[in-house]
């Protein structure tokens, strides 16, 4: 799968690759609201080990790509340097941005790598459930093969740098009904991208998702490859992925755990 080291010496594709993109580029009832997005009746708490844990504070994980849309990169030599899973742009806001998404997970899975998808929030341009719908139904949502991974929802990304005029009960909202769309067609709520800052200002101290797993970005102005994990958001005691940018401008992401764990993760539909 993919090679365990540590955050500083992130394993990504060659730089080249990035140097344009840049690295933030980028049907049954719905209950609407945080209880939504509770695992409750999901079987045993985490599909995780203890390496987890043990692993994130550290900056130890297992090495992955973030992949703009319609980049086609070499996904032989990408696993070659040591990559064990990949997470590709879908769409954002009410677009679907990558048309190709479909042949670069082929290809992608055909290296041998886990593959996931992404959708950039705009909660300014449509609800929680349509961009959920959206996201699902254009090649994100997971399904339990083995080879793919839940699809994350990045908060503060793209042109939604700010809280898209939304007060925090708001946003709750939409994160909620985002992540039951999601789940209702694919059969797993999706992974959180955001940061402390922007949590804080957007959602505040609420920590009803904190339930949903975590990928943990950089604030804003920290320097590229920061060896230091940054703070999690409110209601989180460790994320699941770290998103970093690389000098190069390359996306890193780094899973917290060891391989077994990500195999769990890949097909455990609690989490």
């Amino acid at each position: 799968m993919g090679a365990q080291r540590t955050g500083r010496n992130l394993a990504c594709l060659v730089g080249v690759l990035f140097a344009a993109a840049g690295c933030s580029v980028l049907p049954a009832p719905v209950v609407v609201g945080p209880a939504a997005v509770s695992t409750a009746e999901a079987p045993g708490s985490s599909a995780l080990s203890s390496a987890v844990s043990e692993q994130w504070a550290t900056g130890l994980g297992l090495d992955g790509v973030h992949v703009p849309a319609d980049l086609e990169p070499d996904w032989i030599e990408v696993a070659s340097h040591g990559n064990g899973f990949a997470y590709i742009n879908v769409s954002e806001g009410n677009r679907r941005l990558n048309a190709s998404f479909a042949d670069q997970a082929a290809e992608a899975r055909a290296a041998g790598l886990l593959v996931g998808g992404w959708h950039v929030a705009r909660p300014d341009q449509s609800s929680g459930k349509t961009q959920g719908r959206l996201f699902a139904s254009s090649g994100g949502g997971w399904k339990p093969d083995g080879r793919t991974l839940p699809g994350i929802v990045e908060f503060g990304g793209g042109e939604a740098r700010d809280c898209s005029g939304l007060e925090p009960a708001a946003m709750i909202t939409w994160v909620s009904e985002f992540a039951a769309e999601y789940r209702r067609f694919s059969g797993r709520v999706p992974v959180l991208a955001t940061s402390a800052s922007w949590w804080a200002t957007c959602v505040g101290s609420d920590e009803r998702l904190s339930d949903l797993n975590l990928a943990l970005r950089a604030e804003p102005g920290e320097p590229a490859e920061s060896p230091t994990v940054p703070a999690l958001p409110t209601g989180w005691t460790q994320p699941t992925l770290w998103l970093q940018e690389k000098a190069d401008g390359a996306c890193g992401v780094t899973f917290f755990g060891t391989t077994e764990d990500l195999d769990r993760w890949a097909v455990s539909a609690q989490r």
